[in-house]
C-alpha cells in the first residue's frame, strides 16, 4: 500500500463523541466505535446537525490523541458543517485546521477492510520514518455512494 500525500484545508464539523483506545477497541465486549457509528447511521444523527455541507459523506475524527496510537483518543462521527455557532445538546464540534496527510485507502467489505488498513497504516510508520504522525487529529471519510470504500487521512509532519 503506497499512501498519497496531500494537503487539506481546514474544515468544521459536528458530531457524537467518544473516548477510547486501541486497546478497548480490540475486545468486542468494550468497543465503542461500532456503536457510535451505528447510532449516527440509525438515529439519523446528521439530520440534527446544523449548517450541513454534503449529505453523501460523513466522517470519523480521531482528536485529542493521549499519546501515540496506543494512548486513549477522542472518536467523533460527524457531519461536516459551515459553521459551528450552533451545536445541538449531546454534541460536539471540532475545528481541524489546515494540515498534511497521508491518505491511505480502505477497500473492500467494510468493517474488515478498515480493519486491516489501520492495521497496515501502524505497520507503515513503523518502517518509514521520513513520516512522522503528529497525532494531532486524523479522519476517516465515507462516502454514501461508495461504502466499500474509506479514505482514511494520517496527519504528518
Amino acid at each position: 500500500m503506497q499512501p498519497q500525500i496531500r494537503t487539506h484545508k481546514g474544515m468544521k464539523f459536528i458530531g457524537i463523541e467518544v473516548k477510547t483506545s486501541k486497546q478497548l477497541e480490540a475486545n468486542p465486549s468494550t468497543a465503542q466505535i461500532p456503536d457510535l457509528h451505528k447510532k449516527f447511521l440509525e438515529q439519523q444523527i446528521e439530520e440534527q446537525i446544523p449548517n450541513r455541507i454534503d449529505s453523501d459523506l460523513y466522517f470519523a475524527i480521531y482528536t485529542n490523541y493521549e499519546s501515540d496510537h496506543t494512548g486513549a483518543y477522542s472518536l467523533i462521527v460527524a457531519s461536516e458543517v459551515g459553521s459551528v455557532t450552533e451545536v445541538p445538546d449531546e454534541m460536539v464540534a471540532i475545528n481541524i485546521p489546515t494540515a498534511q496527510y497521508l491518505v491511505f485507502t480502505a477497500e473492500g467489505a467494510q468493517p474488515q477492510a478498515l480493519t486491516r488498513t489501520w492495521k497496515d497504516i501502524w505497520d507503515y510508520f513503523s518502517k518509514n520514518p521520513t513520516h512522522q504522525r503528529t497525532y494531532t487529529t486524523d479522519f476517516e471519510v465515507y462516502d454514501k455512494s461508495f461504502p466499500e470504500q474509506v479514505d482514511i487521512y494520517i496527519a504528518v509532519k
